[in-house]
């Protein structure tokens, strides 16, 4: 048995062909959607650094001191972590985030970094941080 549907009193318009996604303004450096999409990141405090000698992490900081190709930052945890930037790096915010590889020393080396504002609550940032560690399992610690 066949179903046969009434015809539509319209047309539907045909769909238009995909639009090639817009290169990247700055040529020089990678892509915000390459870059975080590509590379899988933990989001991490100055604490947590030892456990990620030489991989790729993630981290929140206010800017403390810039000094050509290096910068000292304060992490949610207040620690202070050194910083080797790149040559896009340009941290012109009290706050940034960047994206960078763990050395040795604990210092990161900046692959990508974003401004954040001159206004965040840093005491939230580590919270998140914690808790997407699943550092903070005690219930009394939670921020609900």
């Amino acid at each position: 048995m066949t179903t046969s549907f009434p015809s539509l009193p319209f047309h539907l318009p045909p769909t238009p062909p995909p639009q090639p996604i817009p290169s990247h303004p700055f040529p020089s450096r990678p892509s915000p959607l390459y870059s975080t999409m590509s590379v899988v990141t933990q989001r991490v405090n100055s604490a947590m650094l030892g456990d990620f000698r030489g991989k790729t992490v993630r981290l929140t900081a206010k800017v403390v001191k810039l000094n050509g190709d290096t910068a000292i930052v304060e992490a949610s945890d207040k620690g202070q972590v050194d910083l080797h930037l790149n040559r896009d790096a340009h941290l012109s915010e009290t706050y940034v985030e960047v994206i960078g590889k763990v050395q040795e020393d604990l210092s990161i080396k900046v692959l990508w970094s974003i401004d954040m504002g001159s206004d965040l609550d840093m005491s939230v940032v580590d919270t998140v941080t914690k808790l997407m560690a699943g550092a903070m399992e005690d219930e009394e610690t939670s921020i609900f």
